[in-house]
């Protein structure tokens, strides 16, 4: 799992839970973990699954002002 993001490793991280945890059947998240596939994934593995979205970020320019960056 080095060199990983979150996002990289949540179904994976939950497949080897649910080997150690069988009765495992709901599992909460930071924004960190969000991605549509992790989402769709996770519901299969999962009877609740609480997934934030990620927000976007602020970005400060070089002035010192703070810049929404709109994706």
């Amino acid at each position: 799992m080095e060199k990983q993001t979150d996002d990289q490793i949540a179904v994976s991280m939950i497949a080897e839970a649910k080997k150690r945890f069988p009765k495992l059947n709901a599992c909460s998240f930071d924004k960190g973990f969000h991605s549509p596939a992790n989402q769709a994934e996770l519901i299969q593995h999962l009877d609740q699954v609480t997934l934030p979205q990620k927000r976007q970020t602020k970005q400060r320019t070089s002035s010192g002002r703070t810049n929404r960056r709109i994706c």
